[in-house]
């Protein structure tokens, strides 16, 4: 089991000041005391199985592991709150490599790679402040997710959550609308600390990343027919370990996003969903970072069943690939994460999604195509299948699996993942709060 770490510099400083902030100007006792012992307890437990098998050299792997978070958000004095979160990830079973790259940090050079590492982290830490009007201010380690985490995400489906040191501010004062920014300080990552930086994996496979970048997103729900979002991610990296996210891979990336439904007829429904960003480089980012993302879903649901068919482009011309480093990655192209990196030809996604319910089960399928944006090649493609069942609102257990199966070409041995992966999934988890 890992050590509990307040990573980094900057977080050590961020979260070693909120308690002075907290309990400066005049102690008055009882009312301090009333918010500290007046919160509330939250836990989140999940058991996790993963099984992984691919056409790799390295064997294929199981993986048992505990993911378990307990958490305190304090009670309310002049506007103040306090919200501290330990996570601790164990393995049960750890016939995997917890780490991409030669050396994971388990040891398992010749297993397949599952990114839940053993560890116990401070996952949240941080003030809140609601005494302005229809404005929520948070000072420390959070939890950031904007729209639909393409850009800016949790990584909520590995054990070990991807949470920020920053500051952020959310005002609602406006009729219909969401004005966000957080400005971002290191980013605590799904890796062990023990993991190295790894130069060959795309966006950085090792511990933490210390950044100074600005995240700029405003919504506006106002209308019938749908939700308009415009948005602005400055991202600059100060790390300069090799292989890290280091000053060469800033970026930013400005775009606009419209997602909504429009009623047909009784029980029918039209889904629809249009994105658009251009990304260059920023601050000392290199030259060569020039790309554009696009995003085309359409829908129907009719009676609880709900088909969607979409087309997700990211921008690549052989040197460089449309790059998401902070996004929930696995959300998105396939579950076998075959593309958690966009490879420098880019990447053309076309899927297809069904979605309904069975005595309370919710079942998904999706089927992608995967296609270069340059070179015109396939990479291959992806079946993916969940079931899930909630128990009231505290429990859950779920099955999962998803079946990537690569094309064999010479532009794909080249353009990456040439490799074909099975996965499958079996949980339980319980919370409360």
């Amino acid at each position: 089991m890992g050590k509990v770490s307040g990573r980094g510099v900057t977080g050590r400083v961020v979260l070693g000041g909120l308690f002075g902030v907290l309990l400066s100007g005049p102690l008055q006792a009882d009312p301090i005391m009333d918010a500290l012992s007046g919160g509330q307890v939250s836990a989140n437990v999940r058991v996790r199985y993963e099984g992984a098998s691919d056409d790799s050299a390295r064997r294929d792997v199981d993986a048992l592991t505990v993911r378990t978070r307990v958490g305190y958000l304090t009670g309310d004095y002049r506007g103040f709150k306090l919200f501290g979160e330990v996570e601790d990830v164990t393995a049960l079973v750890d016939d995997y490599a917890d780490g991409p790259g030669a050396n994971p940090p388990n040891g398992n050079t010749a297993d397949a790679v599952i990114v839940d590492p053993d560890d116990t982290e401070i996952n949240q830490f941080f003030l809140s402040y609601g005494g302005f009007d229809q404005t929520l201010i948070k000072l420390g380690r959070q939890r950031l997710i904007l729209d639909n985490a393409r850009f800016i995400g949790n990584v909520g489906w590995r054990q070990n959550e991807q949470t920020f040191d920053a500051i952020s501010l959310v005002n609602t004062a406006l009729p219909e609308t969401k004005l966000t920014y957080a400005y971002l300080a290191e980013a605590q990552r799904i890796f062990s600390d023990e993991a190295a930086c790894v130069v060959s994996v795309p966006q950085s496979a090792c511990g933490d990343s210390e950044m100074e970048s600005h995240l700029f997103n405003a919504s506006y729900s106002g209308f019938d027919f749908g939700t308009l979002t415009a948005y602005a991610y400055l991202l600059g990296f100060s790390d300069t370990t090799p292989g890290a996210i280091g000053p060469a891979a800033g970026s930013q990336t400005f775009g606009v996003r419209f997602t909504g439904g429009t009623p047909l007829s009784e029980g029918v429904k039209l889904l629809y969903t249009f994105e658009y960003a251009d990304q260059s480089d920023y601050d000392d980012g290199a030259s060569t970072i020039d790309a554009a993302y696009g995003l085309a879903e359409l829908g129907l649901s009719v009676a609880g069943i709900t088909g969607k068919v979409g087309y997700e482009r990211l921008e690549g011309d052989g040197t460089y690939g449309f790059s998401t480093p902070l996004a929930t990655a696995h959300a998105f192209q396939g579950w076998a994460d075959r593309f958690l990196g966009t490879p420098a030809s880019g990447i053309e996604d076309t899927y297809f999604t069904l979605t309904s319910g069975v005595a309370g089960v919710k079942l998904l399928a999706t089927y992608h195509q995967f296609e270069s944006d340059s070179g015109n090649f396939d990479y291959g493609d992806e079946l993916d299948l969940l079931a899930v069942k909630s128990f009231g609102k505290h429990y859950a257990v779920g099955l999962k699996y998803a079946d990537y199966d690569a094309d064999v070409n010479a532009g794909n041995a080249a353009g990456l993942p040439a490799t074909s992966t099975e996965k499958v999934w079996l949980w339980f988890e319980m919370k409360f709060s």
